[in-house]
């Protein structure tokens, strides 16, 4: 559902940014409810952010 990761971005010292990705469901992937997280590796270390609501609805 997520065909394509970020491998990079940058955040400058003390600020924030806004990283999107797309979602795609296959054909004929069923409707329903999920929730994705984000991890974030740097300079050994580790984060994930909280989870977002992931929904596929019916055609």
């Amino acid at each position: 559902m997520f065909p394509r990761s970020h491998t990079g971005f940058t955040v400058p010292a003390g600020g924030e940014t806004t990283v999107e990705f797309d979602v795609v469901a296959p054909a004929g992937h069923p409707p329903g409810r999920w929730w994705a997280l984000v991890k974030l590796a740097w300079a050994g270390r580790l984060r994930h952010t909280e989870t977002v609501p992931v929904e596929v609805f019916p055609n």
